[in-house]
């Protein structure tokens, strides 16, 4: 846990996926570790809270209340790829995006807000310059729905029941 919090307080990027998909929080939770499971929340947490969690057995409504956290999940430019990411992954990238460029059939989410023209977003960077106006422009994460069981002594599991992803 304090390894965790040591990482986060020098800026390590808790939005990376490895090359399999896996971002630190789904590698905490995996191994069941509740004190760096907690501090990686913390750390991306929007919003959490009991809620009430309607369920039905045997037909019968029955409500029940379970820890719910909304947190920022992982950035598009990390995680599995075709091409290992990195140098050559970003020169594939490029290609690709002057041909787009050429057809004029470019991507919105790689839009500049500023002077509308399109960049290729390269691997593992929190913010890059767009190519065109040099704008510091923002890489956002996806979004995580977690629903966790409370524990009898009321506290909440490491793992949780349900997760949801938004993209």
């Amino acid at each position: 846990t304090s390894c965790v919090q040591l990482l986060l307080a020098r800026r390590a990027d808790a939005f990376a996926a490895t090359e399999l998909g896996s971002t630190p929080l789904e590698l905490a939770r995996r191994t069941r570790c509740k004190g760096c499971v907690r501090a990686l929340e913390a750390h991306a947490v929007l919003w959490q809270g009991w809620v009430d969690h309607e369920q039905k057995i045997l037909m019968i409504p029955s409500v029940k209340s379970k820890w719910l956290v909304l947190v920022r999940d992982r950035r598009h430019n990390t995680g599995p790829s075709l091409f290992a990411r990195g140098d050559f992954h970003n020169f594939i990238k490029k290609a690709q995006h002057m041909v787009r460029e050429h057809l004029s059939t470019t991507s919105m989410n790689h839009r500049c807000p500023c002077c509308g023209k399109s960049s290729p977003i390269p691997d593992f960077v929190e913010t890059f310059r767009c190519e065109h106006c040099k704008t510091l422009l923002v890489i956002p994460t996806s979004l995580q729905l977690a629903l966790y069981e409370a524990e009898a002594s009321g506290d909440v599991e490491p793992e949780p029941s349900t997760v949801w992803s938004i993209p």
